[in-house]
């Protein structure tokens, strides 16, 4: 093993990654306060099914000096919300050999930022750095079964280094160098599950579904030529296209569940307490509704979940204008 893995975050998703790296034979730290001041036994990977020689690889930590100090990889994994407080504590146990692969999605809280973004400002732009995003349910990672991301780097060598790192019979990585349109694209496909869901609560049926899907990658397009993105292929595979049809169609997508909640009269708090899990679409709707008064955007999709979640609107009152709106669009 010529690497040694620190995992940020033990929520779903870092717990998957988890769970990939001990299965390719890599060492991994992982790291989480609440996680491994209650469950240090390594049992909430059981779900992973993982050989008793596997997990010998896995020490568990909410000690993030420790956690920093033997590792040459950090992969980040906590919700984009959670970024401004915990990057500049991690600055402070950063080393030069240090490179960065940022799991999470979103743009920075209160700002039009990207992760990596941010990322660089606080931890240096000269360290290798790289974006791991697509259709992925943790759960079905976990459980082995057959799942295809992309991981973006402006370093074609450091992209082909972590492809070969995480990548197995069941997880494969397509390496680009569109670091801007893998995360626009795994950002903002949770806003539009988050109308879907709404339409399915509302029992609005499949065309109008397929329809806001439709324009809803086109909002994504318009947010990528907007921030620059450079690869078709990250916003029409698997980044955009493959992320947005998967958030919208499985139960699995806590945004689409969160919005289902709400079509079926929820409140947002209520359904956001049922879901139990970070609805990311929320802060990232935020973003984007700024983009759109900063840049006088066309995202009508964004500003009918917008003016539901923070506005209030009924959703009776602001889905029959949003199809109104997508007329003329």
């Amino acid at each position: 093993m010529s690497d040694v893995f620190t995992v940020v975050g033990a929520g779903a998703w870092g717990r998957a990654l988890t769970s990939v790296l001990l299965r390719n034979g890599e060492k991994v730290c992982l790291w989480d306060k609440f996680f491994a001041r209650n469950l240090p036994d390594k049992s909430i990977l059981n779900d992973a099914n993982l050989t008793t020689q596997e997990l010998e690889n896995l020490v568990i930590t909410e000690d993030l000096e420790f956690a920093t100090q033997s590792c040459s990889s950090i992969v980040i994994v906590i919700p984009s919300s959670a970024f401004p407080d915990f990057i500049p504590q991690l600055k402070s146990f950063v080393l030069p050999r240090h490179n960065i692969v940022v799991a999470s999605k979103g743009f920075i809280p209160n700002t039009q930022d990207l992760l990596l973004t941010y990322v660089k400002q606080e931890l240096g732009s000269t360290r290798d750095i790289a974006v791991l995003s697509g259709p992925s349910f943790a759960k079905e990672v976990m459980e082995q079964k057959a799942t295809c991301v992309m991981l973006a780097s402006e370093n074609k060598q450091f992209a082909n280094l972590m492809q070969s790192k995480f990548s197995n019979e069941s997880f494969s990585l397509y390496a680009t160098d569109d670091v801007v349109g893998v995360q626009i694209g795994g950002a903002c496909k949770n806003v539009i599950a988050i109308l879907v869901g709404i339409l399915d609560g509302m029992k609005y049926g499949a065309n109008s579904k397929a329809a806001i899907i439709n324009f809803g990658l086109q909002e994504i397009v318009s947010l990528a030529k907007l921030f620059g993105a450079t690869d078709p292929k990250a916003i029409y595979g698997l980044a955009g296209i493959g992320d947005l049809l998967l958030t919208c169609n499985d139960n699995l997508s806590r945004n689409r569940r969160f919005g289902m909640f709400v079509g079926e009269g929820m409140s947002c708090e209520d359904a956001s307490n049922k879901v139990q899990q970070t609805i990311e679409g929320l802060d990232t709707v935020k973003s984007m509704h700024d983009l759109v008064k900063k840049f006088n955007l066309q995202l009508p999709i964004t500003e009918a979940v917008y003016d539901i979640i923070y506005n209030q609107q009924s959703c009776h009152d602001a889905v029959p204008r949003l199809f109104t709106s997508l007329k003329t669009w």
